[in-house]
């Protein structure tokens, strides 16, 4: 969580905390805690605070301030829930259609009015701009790229399916695969390693394939050409003008580009694919709260006003 400015700068620091949403029906009161702390800890008046935006996983209907997945108030909707309770103002977003509308706003897609956002986080999420509009589909779950059944594999994703793309193509995965090859011998700079503390663990990675770890750079390459893939498809139905990486995964830059490029290259008719940029994001992991806060600014402007 954090504070911006109207300027899209951060006010004081990031704050961290751990939200278990699964199998958790207090989950919603816990996010309003930590957001009256926030805003308490900054010491700035909340008459001063023009709205709140949540970035979250699930299928988010931002219309009805509803996530059909996780964080479901009894009797009320999420947003009318934290807004009866915080007297601010409250918009929610799905995690990747927020990245899409910083890239959008701020980012690496100010210019273009065609782009697929791909969402490198713990899975593999997509916001669209089209015609320069964000596009949510018919009832606002447009998007779910994770979700396309990609593998003959037999692993069973999180949402109940086998061989999503998100079994083989994500953070999660690449650390699962590093921590694999670790356990096996495989040579590495990397040590300490875990299936837990998931941010220090990527940025353990990221120092490490910048220091030239081949073990690391191979782990990379292999998930980068599943991504290349899954993009040669959306440059297949979509033909945008750019791709952008961006979230977390982001922060690993341009080491993505060779095995994305070469995925896309294999998997793609070459008159559709020469006309796609890819491009990483430079915003990285802060991607979501500056999205976050780019709805509270636009959704609130339309309420007060």
């Amino acid at each position: 969580m954090a504070i911006l400015n109207f300027k899209n700068e951060l006010v004081g620091e990031v704050h961290e905390f751990e939200l278990i949403l699964k199998d958790n029906n207090q989950a919603h009161v816990s996010l309003k805690n930590y957001i009256e702390l926030v805003i308490k800890g900054s010491g700035i008046d909340k008459n001063k605070i023009f709205g709140v935006g949540i970035g979250m996983p699930g299928f988010v209907d931002t219309k009805k301030g509803i996530n059909y997945s996780y964080l479901l108030p009894i009797n009320e909707t999420l947003t009318s829930y934290l807004q009866r309770n915080l007297s601010l103002p409250v918009f929610i977003e799905n995690d990747s259609t927020l990245i899409a509308l910083y890239e959008q706003r701020f980012g690496t897609a100010v210019n273009d009015k065609n782009v697929m956002v791909v969402n490198l986080g713990w899975g593999i999420g997509l916001g669209m701009i089209i015609q320069n509009q964000i596009y949510r589909g018919f009832n606002g779950f447009a998007g779910e790229l994770s979700h396309i059944p990609f593998f003959n594999n037999k692993k069973m994703c999180e949402c109940g399916k086998y061989g999503c793309l998100e079994t083989e193509a994500s953070l999660k995965v690449l650390i699962e695969k590093i921590l694999q090859k670790l356990n096996s011998g495989v040579p590495s700079q990397l040590s300490g390693i875990t299936l837990k503390n998931e941010g220090e663990n990527l940025q353990k990675i990221a120092d490490a394939a910048f220091n030239g770890d081949r073990m690391v750079l191979g782990t990379i390459s292999e998930i980068g050409y599943d991504i290349g893939r899954a993009c040669a498809i959306l440059i297949h139905l979509f033909n945008p003008e750019k791709i952008v990486l961006s979230g977390r995964g982001a922060v690993l830059g341009d080491l993505w580009l060779p095995s994305v490029l070469q995925g896309v290259n294999e998997n793609s008719i070459p008159r559709l694919a020469e006309a796609t940029k890819i491009e990483v994001s430079k915003i990285g992991i802060n991607a979501e709260l500056l999205g976050a806060a780019a709805l509270a600014l636009e959704k609130g402007i339309n309420t007060y006003s």
